[in-house]
């Protein structure tokens, strides 16, 4: 095996050697092409009281893997954490002699008896600069890696950690930042409709350690990490614990949405939820109902909304920093639009029971906005930037769209309708419509718009849809800084050709059964006026997941928070000076 394939490894007390195995087949850390691109940073999840690492020898039956230490260490009743360095050199065999001697400091960590460590081999100073080259996968492993200590956290019911990073991390409050993002995602869980009352979800508070040496540790028996303790960090920690607990609330007031009921979870409380972010933050709150939107001619949104009994509304949020509120703004202003649909039936072309059933995820994209906002807002990001929020259920009655309707949209443009579970796009289109009219020049908009997507991309990747190579760019990079990450996929003339009608403008569905995601992006795409910046991201992958990961339980994921708030803040640092920046995406 090359130098260059390193391995992360977790070990814990009580961890079985195959659970160990398991995790590395879970995180797909050992796959040769993922490996390549590591640098030689190895992570370790310890409890610090009476550690004892998993045996090597049974580590080295396995080719793949290296040794994690040549032999057994017991940490004494104080507070301690291992900084483990060694250079390996292995010419793929699996052979004693090809590891080296392996050298075990011990590190003061106050009183926490949990630690988080990064192996660091300080002497190689080709691995400091590959790793700053590298931001986006380093952030992506470190934000992990964070979520991996809260879920140790919680088996072991530690209610702090203590976190020793490598000197060339304690210069980057970049991947600090990363580290807690990913302990407050994985620590969240939804409790609500549980009989037993859990500890109170309180904000994560960031510390340096200045504890006492020796100082014996407490066992605080917490369900979740409160208190995340740096050791050696070269880095003010003031702003960050503001920082990480707007970064806590917004991702779990998305998540919360989603993962409610249906019959709590409705367009009414979707709006209170807006009204709640509108109040917190001091934004301009607008909503529209179904009146309203009928006198402005929002025939697509109403031909979705008019078969429940529940009222539809489109809501905005508008942010308007307080710097630039005496100025002209510097950059665009950006729209954020969301698809909300809180429980989808498929109306009169109806859903099996089976594909009905998690059908009140279909919010989560206005559910991603609002989170979004809320996070924009507390970051104070300096740019103009409005979140739209169209939010029905899509249901069958006697005041139903039926197949084969032909109705008049916002934008005057008329649609026929032969597919009333293709209504995430008739929404769309009336809102972008809406955000277009009310001044926005660039509009990313957000949905679980198609199985279609799901099928080509699963659940790692969200569809990227644009015809702006600018924009598809800082969308994708913003993805990968935040860990949510974008495939791009076509649109062009060939897919809204898909969509024509022989007696209306525009057909809500393709005439064909393939390119479903590209066609349904074209739909939108016709509704956005010349001149106007637009992208589409279609989540119906990562929005919910049915299988806990190192990032979180299995439920709603808040996808799109990260990826929509760091685009913000790479538009506002493009058009304004990069000291005014305050968001979490690093310009430099």
């Amino acid at each position: 095996m090359p130098a260059t394939q390193q391995h992360i490894i977790i070990a814990t007390v009580n961890l079985s050697y195959y659970f160990t195995m398991k995790i590395l087949d879970t995180i797909t850390l050992s796959s040769q092409s993922f490996s390549d691109r590591l640098p030689p940073y190895l992570f370790c999840v310890l409890p610090t009281s009476f550690i004892k690492l998993l045996g090597s020898s049974k580590l080295r039956s396995q080719s793949a893997i290296f040794s994690l230490l040549d032999n057994v260490f017991y940490g004494d009743a104080k507070s301690v954490l291992l900084r483990l360095g060694k250079n390996i050199h292995s010419n793929g065999s699996s052979d004693e002699s090809s590891v080296a001697q392996t050298k075990a400091t011990v590190i003061d960590t106050g009183h926490s008896r949990l630690g988080l460590v990064w192996w660091d081999d300080s002497t190689s100073n080709t691995a400091s600069a590959s790793l700053l080259n590298k931001k986006s996968l380093i952030s992506r492993m470190v934000r992990m890696w964070g979520g991996e200590c809260a879920r140790i956290a919680q088996i072991y019911k530690e209610g702090e950690c203590a976190v020793y990073l490598p000197e060339v991390f304690r210069h980057e409050p970049h991947f600090v930042e990363a580290l807690c993002e990913g302990v407050v995602r994985r620590r969240y869980k939804f409790t609500q409709y549980r009989s037993v009352t859990k500890d109170e979800q309180t904000p994560v508070t960031v510390k340096r350690n200045s504890t006492a040496l020796g100082k014996q540790p407490v066992h605080s028996q917490q369900e979740t990490i409160k208190v995340l303790r740096f050791v050696d960090l070269n880095y003010p920690l003031n702003s960050i614990s503001g920082r990480v607990a707007s970064y806590d609330r917004a991702y779990s007031v998305t998540r919360t949405l989603v993962n409610l009921a249906p019959c709590d979870s409705t367009p009414t409380a979707i709006v209170n939820q807006c009204r709640e972010v509108a109040r917190k933050r001091n934004l301009r709150l607008v909503v529209r109902d179904e009146k309203k939107l009928k006198a402005m001619g929002a025939g697509a949104f109403l031909a979705v909304s008019r078969g429940s009994d529940e009222p539809g509304f489109i809501a905005s949020l508008s942010y308007r920093p307080q710097i630039l509120r005496s100025q002209k703004p510097l950059g665009p202003k950006i729209a954020l639009v969301g698809k909300g649909i809180t429980f989808d039936s498929g109306g009169y072309s109806l859903k099996p029971a089976d594909s009905m059933k998690d059908m009140k995820l279909d919010m989560a994209g206005a559910a991603a906005v609002i989170g979004a906002i809320d996070l924009i807002a507390a970051l104070k990001l300096p740019i103009e930037v409005v979140a739209y929020i169209a939010t029905c259920e899509n249901m069958v009655s006697g005041c139903a769209t039926r197949p084969g309707d032909v109705v008049k949209s916002l934008s005057g443009k008329t649609i026929e309708i032969l597919n009333t579970d293709a209504e995430g796009r008739l929404i769309l289109a009336d809102t972008v419509t809406l955000a277009a009219r009310e001044g926005a020049e660039v509009i990313v908009d957000i949905a679980t718009l198609t199985g279609a997507c799901m099928v080509a991309l699963g659940t790692p990747y969200a569809g990227l849809f644009t015809a702006d190579e600018e924009l598809a760019t800082s969308l994708q990079r913003s993805g990968e800084e935040a860990g949510e990450l974008l495939w791009r996929l076509p649109l062009g003339a060939e897919y809204r050709a898909m969509m024509k009608s022989s007696i209306a403008d525009i057909s809500n569905m393709a005439n064909t059964r393939y390119g479903g995601a590209s066609s349904a992006a074209s739909f939108i795409e016709s509704f956005v006026p010349a001149g106007v910046r637009w992208a589409h991201l279609d989540i119906a992958g990562p929005a919910f997941i049915e299988k806990d990961t190192p990032l979180g339980e299995s439920g709603a994921t808040g996808f799109g928070v990260g990826v929509l708030t760091r685009f913000v803040s790479l538009m506002a640092a493009h058009y304004n000076e990069p000291q005014k920046v305050r968001g979490m995406v690093r310009t430099n």
